[in-house]
C-alpha cells in the first residue's frame, strides 16, 4: 500500500523540525535529563537508533525463519554503554 503524500510531507516536516531544534542545542544541554529517572534528549536519540538497528535485524530474521521468537535487548544498557 503506497504512503499518502500528506503523510510523507508531515513526516519530512517533523524530522526537519526536530533536526533544526537538536542542532541548535549544545551537547551539554542535550545531555541533561528532563526529569529525575528520565533519559536526556541525547539518550533518547541514541535509543531510537539502537531500537531501529535491533528491529531491522528482527525484520530480516523474521523472513528467514518459521518461528518469531526474538531475543530482547536491554535498552538501558545499550544507552549506557554507548554514552
Amino acid at each position: 500500500m503506497p504512503l499518502e503524500p500528506e503523510f510523507i510531507a508531515a513526516f519530512i516536516s517533523t524530522v526537519s523540525n526536530a533536526a533544526e531544534q537538536l542542532l541548535t542545542m549544545s551537547d551539554a544541554d542535550a545531555s541533561v535529563a528532563r526529569a529525575p529517572g528520565k533519559w536526556s534528549r541525547k539518550e533518547i536519540v541514541g535509543h531510537l537508533i539502537d531500537s531501529a538497528a535491533n528491529n531491522h535485524a528482527r525484520f530480516v530474521k523474521a523472513q528467514a525463519t518459521d518461528h518469531l521468537l526474538f531475543d530482547g535487548y536491554d535498552q538501558d544498557a545499550w544507552v549506557r554503554v554507548q554514552r
